[in-house]
């Protein structure tokens, strides 16, 4: 009774082998013999080592997973190493767009209204490519603000029609400017009520039939702000860093978060370089700004929904607006009694009025909406 019997290790006091028999299924690189704790060689987890780590796949053997990571991008099905595409997606890694769908890496049907154009600029019957989308060859039946093509000089890649005719807006009169606002009206953000002389208790409303109380039907007891916050107007973010965006909430429409030719955060890099009103069209034309490049000078209606009438120097949220000059911004819309002359927004106050295009205005440039 000199040595160990099988199953019992460390002779003359033999003590049973807690590694005997393998408690790790044979997937460890070593097995304590002590405590019995496995140590799992590569591919295989758990205390026994009886399953497939991250990145593994086929227990008892597990082998390195061909679909992990996928190498469908997201837009397939993995089997062995092998995608099979979603609709709208091709290639080995699902990495490009099926023929009748366009801009990977989110593949949409195109050719369609509103929809990418394919090959050669190829839309569907009735449309025509428009800065790379399908829009309405003619404004005849269509709606004011339709996407439509006009080809000027400049050309824009914003064209609408308005009144059943394909135009430009600001491309020089009147006859291409918008027809009204083409967004829910946002309300002013009078957040006070008063009486003849100063701020009151703002009464309940509406008003009675014979207009009592005195002082109801106030600005401040109707509207959006009555049952959303200050601070609920605007979502200000920061894609691309320094180029801050802000989306209105209301309308829908983002903008250009700080002054022509400022940037940063707080938008304080730069200089305010007041233009003229034909260069401020270009510049927000070709403007390239928080990652997108669809940007516009606003027209008059979408200009003045973001002035701030609770407020002046400047009339306009400061928080998500800082360094806004209080003087003069350019709208896209020209005068119609004059053509020289095209409609701003003081920001000094929130006022609308017209100046001469050869004048040099700040500019603030938009995106979104039709």
């Amino acid at each position: 009774c000199n040595s160990c019997d099988s199953g019992y290790t460390g002779y003359p006091t033999c003590v049973d082998d807690p590694c005997l028999p393998d408690p790790c299924n044979g997937h460890a690189s070593s097995c304590d013999s002590g405590t019995g704790v496995c140590t799992c060689a590569t591919g295989y987890t758990g205390a026994a080592c009886n399953s497939c780590a991250a990145g593994y796949i086929g227990y008892p053997t597990c082998v390195d997973d061909p679909c992990d990571p996928d190498p469908c991008n997201g837009n397939g099905t993995c089997a062995a190493g092998v995608c099979t595409c979603n609709t709208g997606y091709t290639g080995a890694a699902c990495d490009s767009c099926d023929v009748g769908y366009s801009g990977y890496p989110t593949c949409v049907p195109c050719g369609a209204y509103r929809q990418p154009c394919c090959a050669s600029d190829v839309c569907a019957a009735g449309n025509t490519c428009n800065a790379a989308v399908c829009v309405a060859d003619s404004c005849t039946g269509k709606d004011d603000f339709t996407w439509c093509k006009l080809v000027t000089a400049p050309d824009r890649s914003y064209d609408i029609c308005v009144s059943a005719t394909c135009v430009s807006p600001g491309c020089g009169d009147q006859t291409c400017n918008e027809p009204g606002p083409h967004f829910i009206l946002p309300d002013t953000d009078q957040r006070a009520c008063y009486d003849n002389s100063t701020t009151m208790t703002c009464t309940t409303f509406p008003c009675n039939a014979d207009g009592t109380p005195d002082f109801c039907g106030q600005d401040w007891q109707y509207g959006w702000d009555t049952t959303h916050a200050q601070t609920a107007r605007y979502t200000k973010t920061e894609p691309v860093a320094g180029e801050p965006l802000v989306a209105d909430n209301i309308t829908g429409l983002e903008w250009q978060g700080c002054p022509a030719e400022l940037s940063g955060s707080s938008c304080t890099i730069g200089s305010v370089q007041a233009k003229t009103w034909a260069v401020a069209l270009t510049y927000c034309e070709g403007l390239t700004w928080a990652g997108q490049t669809d940007w516009r000078l606003p027209d008059m209606y979408e200009l003045r929904s973001i002035a701030d009438y609770g407020r002046s120097s400047p009339a306009i949220d400061t928080t998500v607006f800082p360094a806004t000059p209080s003087t003069y911004c350019w709208s896209s819309t020209s005068y119609a009694a004059d053509a020289s002359s095209a409609w701003y927004v003081n920001f000094d106050s929130g006022y609308v009025s017209s100046v001469a295009k050869a004048n040099v205005n700040n500019v603030r440039c938009v995106r979104g909406g039709p």
